[in-house]
């Protein structure tokens, strides 16, 4: 998993509230069990016309959000089913943070376990960081994991609160697996105890 430090980008405001995993990525894409490739369906149903074309007014297909990396979403984010497929598709897109009021407990932590950063904040802040997110390209926001603030294009910034052991984990790049191989001198020392106490087994 990459590492999370410092995140400078464009952002792109999503006005809704509500959305849940099936808007995220439909049901239509849950057919592989990789994770990479599903960018190309993130908001499928809002980013592409019936005839496949794309929908010039939905925010990510603007000119001034190509290449965005963050999203500022309204309340209720990645609410719905536990499809894992969700925070595949938006860091396979290039999302590498959304910023809401609220989230959805599995869907919050599944992005701690694919490198994606969910920040929680006020609705003060949020509507604060809508305004500098309409802005479009020209209004960077830089995301500073290791100092917990969001910096706005004016030099404003915000402060959030993160659990210490997800913060740790997305700074060193660890997921469950990366975690693991973290101790593994000491899972070796174990079983090489166990081998000579119990050599039978």
């Amino acid at each position: 998993m990459d590492k999370f430090t410092t995140l400078t980008g464009v952002a792109a405001p999503l006005h809704l509230v509500n959305v849940d995993t099936d808007m995220i990525i439909p049901k239509q894409y849950l057919k592989t069990i990789k994770r990479t490739g599903l960018g190309k369906g993130l908001f499928s149903e809002l980013r592409y016309r019936e005839d496949g074309s794309d929908n010039p007014d939905f925010v990510l297909n603007k000119p001034s959000y190509k290449g965005a990396n963050i999203l500022v979403a309204g309340d209720n984010f990645g609410c719905g089913s536990s499809r894992e497929h969700a925070p595949w598709a938006l860091l396979d897109f290039g999302i590498r943070c959304v910023i809401s009021t609220s989230f959805a407990d599995i869907f919050y932590n599944n992005c701690f376990k694919n490198g994606i950063l969910p920040i929680k904040v006020t609705p003060e802040q949020l509507a604060a960081l809508f305004d500098d997110a309409e802005r479009g390209a020209n209004a960077r926001l830089t995301v500073d994991l290791e100092s917990q603030t969001i910096t706005g294009p004016d030099g404003g910034s915000i402060t959030f609160e993160i659990d210490p052991f997800r913060k740790h984990c997305l700074l060193n790049g660890l997921d469950d697996i990366g975690l693991t191989q973290v101790k593994a001198e000491k899972i070796d020392a174990f079983e090489d105890m166990l081998a000579a106490e119990r050599p039978w087994a």
